[in-house]
C-alpha cells in the first residue's frame, strides 16, 4: 500500500497488528474532521492520473505503439 498511500496525504499508513499506532493515525484524522475530506479529495486525483480504464488504455496503447515502432526499424535494419 505504500506505493499508492502517502502518508498523510492520501491516506494512512499504521504498522501491522501494531494498534497504538493504529489508533495514532485514527487520532491524527479526527483532531481535524477537514483532514479526511482532504484525504479523499487526493487519493481520487491520483487515482484518477494512474487507475482509471481511459489511463490504463493510454498506457497500454502506449506500449503497442512502441512496440509497433521496434519491430519497423528493426525490420528496417535487417533489410
Amino acid at each position: 500500500m505504500s506505493e499508492v498511500i502517502e502518508h498523510e496525504k492520501t491516506g494512512l499508513l499504521f504498522q501491522p497488528g501494531n494498534s497504538e499506532n493504529l489508533l495514532e493515525a485514527l487520532q491524527w484524522m479526527a483532531d481535524l474532521p477537514t483532514r479526511a475530506k482532504s484525504l479523499r479529495a487526493n487519493v481520487r486525483k491520483v487515482y484518477e492520473q494512474r487507475y482509471t480504464v481511459d489511463r490504463n488504455c493510454q498506457l497500454l496503447l502506449e506500449i503497442y505503439r512502441q512496440a509497433i515502432h521496434e519491430s519497423k526499424e528493426s525490420k528496417a535494419v535487417g533489410s
